[in-house]
């Protein structure tokens, strides 16, 4: 269950949490604490939820159902921080607070009085509070500046009752460092590099959010906090820009591209016997070719599936030596990530190997082609990444094929590009035609 503020942009508060739960598969009970009306930008109002009435939302849910585990997020009053530790303080439920003081944005989310109630009354009987920097500096009163005075903001807290502290967000250089300290006497320091590309919307949300879910699935305090890092981390490099201001992180969306990929390898399967019977042999470099498909906005080379033992001559036929397998083929998927780019309908590709008689069949073919030179590749850059988008730069569009004459250790090679595999196979196809009777 998430006790939180409603954000009618959807990217923390309740929204988020609902969305986090849902993302780890579990089902999200909520009692909306505030209502906000904000933005990615900031907040330009909120009202607190009247106490009787998030009593009885909690109450309803507490009749109905058994609960795993309960977050706390955007409560706002010093009132109903009170009410939730009375109807929380000797459940046994796991009680993870973050003490939400201040929006992203900057903007206050608590009233007078809140932080002494959630010192005296909440934090004592939490499993776990999750205070970022300036929220830790709030309540324990220490400047935190370095891993000293982490830890002794940390201990501080501790010693107010929690099972747990979690401080969040102490940046040394390029690296952000999280402190899981327990009452057990055992600590642990997460430390992840910083994410660039601007603020995200809603992290404290999700992390204590994520955290309730794997304490709800029956994992210990340690493994919960380590999987909601796992989680949030990857709903990050998902993250997208609904409107002007910060990226919101998307949970549910690594789900989502989990049923692609699976939806994405099935479909690899199901063409085996298409590829070996419309590919011509002499179609294939000496190294092999293969063919790749990706998701939806492919990122890195995991994000597209090839053959794991490539597209090879067989005798006289062609053959798929090994499966269909996400990031594996490296050169393939350089050429899509970086063609997507330009046009994200553009989520297929395939190598064939280069000579003057191919490169003649693929304009016979009525394909657009361009090319680029690996003479004038800049050092320190990759060469699909770079050689692609300036064959697309100099043509104006995604063409249908992209080919270079190779150079010094690289081998010449055409890429056919296309929406899907099966769009591939056609241009394929429609090359081999082309070719001179043997």
């Amino acid at each position: 269950m998430t006790i939180a503020g409603s954000d009618s942009i959807g990217g923390a508060g309740i929204q988020a949490d609902l969305k986090a739960f849902a993302s780890i598969g579990v089902h999200g009970c909520s009692a909306i604490a505030c209502i906000t009306a904000q933005n990615t930008s900031g907040i330009r109002r909120t009202i607190p939820v009247p106490i009787d009435m998030l009593r009885d939302q909690i109450e309803a849910v507490l009749e109905d159902a058994e609960l795993g585990a309960v977050k706390t997020g955007a409560i706002y009053t010093a009132e109903n921080c009170g009410l939730v530790a009375d109807l929380f303080g000797g459940r046994g439920v796991p009680l993870v607070v973050d003490p939400v003081l201040v929006s992203t944005t900057g903007d206050s989310l608590s009233a007078e009085d809140l932080v002494s109630v959630l010192k005296k009354r909440l934090i004592p009987v939490c499993s776990l509070v999750t205070p970022n920097l300036s929220e830790a500096r709030v309540l324990s009163g220490i400047e935190i500046t370095d891993m000293d005075s982490l830890h002794r903001a940390s201990e501080w807290l501790l010693s107010l009752g929690a099972s747990g502290v979690l401080i969040k967000g102490l940046r040394q250089g390029e690296r952000i460092s999280d402190l899981l300290t327990m009452s057990d006497g055992t600590s642990r320091t997460f430390t992840s590099q910083l994410l660039r590309g601007g603020e995200f919307h809603g992290t404290g949300c999700i992390l204590s959010a994520l955290t309730a879910g794997y304490l709800a699935l029956g994992n210990d305090l340690c493994t919960s906090v380590t999987k909601a890092r796992g989680s949030l981390f990857e709903g990050m490099t998902r993250a997208y820009a609904p409107g002007k201001g910060m990226r919101i992180i998307d949970t549910v969306g690594v789900k989502l591209v989990d049923g692609e990929k699976a939806e994405i390898l099935h479909r690899m399967v199901s063409l085996r016997h298409e590829i070996e019977t419309r590919v011509d042999t002499r179609l294939l470099p000496e190294v092999g070719s293969n063919l790749g498909h990706s998701i939806s906005a492919p990122e890195v080379e995991a994000d597209v599936a090839g053959f794991t033992g490539r597209i090879v001559r067989e005798g006289g036929r062609t053959r798929i030596a090994g499966c269909p397998q996400f990031g594996a083929s490296k050169h393939i998927a350089r050429i899509i990530i970086s063609a997507s780019r330009f046009d994200p309908g553009i989520r297929s590709a395939m190598n064939i190997k280069y000579d003057e008689r191919n490169l003649r069949a693929c304009t016979e073919a009525g394909l657009s082609a361009s090319d680029f030179s690996r003479e004038n590749e800049p050092p320190d850059v990759s060469s699909m990444d770079w050689g692609v988008a300036r064959a697309i730069e100099q043509f104006g569009s995604v063409p249908d094929v992209i080919w270079d004459a190779g150079g010094p250790g690289k081998e010449p090679m055409i890429r056919v590009l296309g929406h899907d595999p099966s769009d591939v196979l056609d241009k394929v196809s429609r090359i081999a035609r082309k070719l001179p009777g043997e």
